[in-house]
């Protein structure tokens, strides 16, 4: 009987990681997504099975930076001679919302591209690929070899806040910022990228409708229950310059000089610390205000003697 039982148990747990949960309620909803992905880039999509995909694209190297959590690798489309990401989601709820997103984002300038999917067993998006480091990645290579540089870091911080509030305006959320989901491309530019966990039509919403975050990088205070608001994102930021300073003041207690001044660093830190102070109702620094803040400090940031390195 037991060994029935839990036959039973496991075939009952497989049937449930197939099925869409309650954001995506049924499979209907989900090829409704792959229609308007359609309509949305009519010449960019083009791949429906591996196969297909592997004729037309050879394998060009990993992506570390990327992909985020997700199983990675860079092709070169054998067509247009031009660079894509191919990121694997096994998550079936986290590919169909990733999808979902940038079909209704597709017009959003500062995040990577739709080029296409697989839709398989293990589902596939394919990005454009977007040449450069995450921002973790960034800050420690430009502190070993251009610490000169370090301080223009927070202009893709900025950039980034900036591509967030343009979703919010259009009532989407991001919910998991942190220094790994924000690239820096070669121009020194802040692109978001890694948008599972994110949440459209937030307003109404709990944080239950996707529970999906990076410990840290949401206030303690959050339940399941947390009404969604864009202060989640705020926070976030938040942290974000918190571990920028984190970079900062790890070189100068090691005894380098720092190449930013006093105020500077205590803008910062108060900015940081401002987007980080709640109340009980989730009230607090306004995103139009972190980004107007942060503006202000970078325009006080000293110009870079040099371009990066192409290593950086």
């Amino acid at each position: 009987m037991s060994l029935k039982f839990n036959f039973l148990a496991k075939l009952l747990v497989l049937w449930s990681l197939w099925l869409p949960s309650a954001s995506f309620a049924t499979l209907s909803s989900c090829e409704d997504i792959l229609r308007r992905a359609d309509a949305a880039e009519p010449q960019a999509v083009g791949e429906r099975t591996a196969s297909e995909f592997f004729k037309y694209h050879k394998r060009h190297g990993k992506s570390d930076s990327q992909g985020g959590l997700s199983q990675t690798q860079v092709f070169r489309d054998l067509r247009s001679d031009k660079l894509v990401l191919y990121k694997i989601v096994p998550d079936f709820e986290e590919f169909y919302n990733e999808l979902s997103f940038y079909t209704s984002f597709s017009d959003l300038e500062g995040i990577p591209k739709l080029k296409g999917w697989v839709k398989s067993n293990h589902n596939r998006l394919i990005l454009e690929h977007v040449e450069g480091q995450n921002l973790f990645n960034h800050m420690n290579t430009v502190s070993r070899m251009d610490p000169s540089a370090l301080p223009r870091a927070l202009i893709p911080v900025l950039d980034a806040a900036r591509t967030v509030k343009k979703m919010h305006d259009r009532g989407a959320l991001h919910k998991d910022i942190k220094p790994g989901n924000i690239m820096v491309n070669k121009d020194g530019r802040g692109v978001v990228i890694d948008f599972g966990a994110s949440v459209q039509n937030y307003k109404g919403k709990q944080f239950s409708e996707n529970a999906t975050h990076t410990e840290g990088y949401i206030p303690d205070e959050t339940t399941l229950e947390t009404p969604l608001s864009p202060q989640l994102d705020v926070f976030a930021f938040g942290k974000v310059l918190d571990d920028y300073l984190d970079v900062e003041l790890d070189r100068v207690k090691a005894g380098n000089t720092s190449f930013l001044t006093n105020k500077q660093i205590d803008d910062i830190s108060t900015l940081s610390i401002d987007a980080r102070s709640l109340t009980q109702d989730f009230k607090q620094l306004k995103m139009e205000d972190f980004i107007r803040r942060l503006d202000a400090i970078v325009e006080t940031l000293p110009a870079p003697d040099k371009s990066l390195d192409d290593e950086l």
